[in-house]
């Protein structure tokens, strides 16, 4: 009927103390859950040696239940989060949620090891546009950091939120979308953190590497988007005089200029709480000054060799936020063909059905062995 279901439970401890419970089913509340087009992530989570069993489980619920997709969907985001062995996917029906199990039981197989994560922060802000746009509109913990982000560049008279309806003005565009990348960048990566999914390791091109150096405790807020604003000044001066990057590549000749130095005189040293991976040296750097980013500005990327330097270090799954077509994304899959264990994982992508398919991304992020409480994002 329509009526709530109430329950009644009984505690009765051996030290005398005695409890009873009334607890009440919650009233629908009408909110948007799940995910788009009917589609929801469905998690399966047990013991090494348990989980065919589980699924087997879930087959014989789905032949007698009737609860909904999206009811079965959120359960499974509850169950056994701290289990090791982790499954996940799309879909959008029970029939196709039958025949993922069926399939599933075929190939379970032992614990995954994702090995050390490293988070890549992207630098192209077009590309990241519609996954900001996608994830502000339904995450609430990436929506608060991008708002207190993008206030810092509101302050300095660039607003990025016109950016969550329209493109930028094409002769603001440079600059806005340095801006863009740096503030997708750290959203995306507290929004992650806040789903328990934490990188070993940060890196990243461009404006992506002022925020990687900020979520690893290298630059403050303030001095990283000083910086980002300076850096988008000058690819908007030099683009004006049609040259192809900021300084001639690879040249540490040309001067830096004065409105940038001034910036860099006001960064001072930070603990470091994430590891950095340079795309400059290509190595770890536990500091940064003055004259590393002086280099940043002017020297070429050498990305190639972060990646290696992360994967000599033990990292073995580095997830894209800016998604897979990202130049950045390119040169992982390069190297992916020589390291058969290392999988690359783009936060965002283009699906069939025109979305960013972020849920997908999630569900692989999962798959890979990386503990996600989906619970705690918009799917749940």
């Amino acid at each position: 009927g329509n009526t709530l279901r109430k329950a009644g439970i009984n505690s009765f401890g051996l030290g005398g103390t005695n409890v009873h419970l009334v607890v009440e089913e919650a009233p629908a509340s009408g909110e948007e859950r799940g995910g788009e087009d009917g589609r929801g992530i469905f998690c399966l989570n047990g013991p090494p040696t348990q989980t065919a069993i589980v699924a087997e489980n879930y087959l014989r619920y789905l032949k007698q239940s009737s609860s909904t997709l999206e009811e079965i969907c959120a359960a499974s985001m509850t169950r056994g989060q701290f289990f090791m062995q982790r499954y996940a996917a799309v879909v959008e029906s029970k029939d196709e949620l039958s025949q993922y199990l069926q399939e599933l039981k075929k190939t379970i197989d032992a614990p995954r090891d994702a090995g050390q994560v490293v988070f890549v922060l992207p630098d192209d802000g077009s590309a990241i546009l519609e996954a900001t746009r996608y994830l502000h509109a339904k995450e609430a913990i990436f929506r608060d950091c991008w708002e207190d982000c993008a206030a810092y560049f509101r302050a300095e008279g660039v607003d990025l939120t016109s950016c969550l309806e329209k493109s930028p003005d094409e002769k603001d565009s440079l600059a806005v979308y340095q801006a863009l990348v740096f503030v997708y960048g750290i959203s995306a990566t507290r929004w992650l953190e806040h789903l328990w999914v934490y990188p070993d390791f940060v890196t990243g091109c461009g404006a992506g590497e002022y925020a990687a150096a900020h979520i690893a405790g290298l630059l403050s807020l303030k001095a990283a988007v000083q910086l980002v604003l300076q850096r988008g000044k000058i690819i908007t001066l030099n683009q004006e005089k049609q040259m192809a990057t900021v300084f001639t590549a690879g040249s540490s000749n040309e001067p830096v200029p004065p409105a940038f130095e001034k910036e860099l005189e006001q960064i001072r040293n930070r603990d470091l709480n994430r590891r950095f991976i340079s795309t400059v040296d290509g190595s770890i750097v536990k500091q940064t000054d003055a004259s590393y980013w002086r280099r940043h500005l002017i020297e070429l990327v050498d990305f190639e060799s972060a990646i290696m330097c992360a994967i000599n270090n033990g990292a073995r799954t580095f997830i894209e936020l800016g998604g897979s077509s990202n130049q950045s994304a390119c040169l992982i899959d390069k190297e992916f063909t020589e390291n058969a264990s290392v999988q690359s994982i783009p936060l965002v992508k283009t699906t069939s059905t025109g979305d960013v398919g972020v849920h997908e991304s999630l569900a692989s992020i999962v798959n890979a062995g990386i503990l996600v409480n989906l619970a705690r994002s918009h799917y749940y």
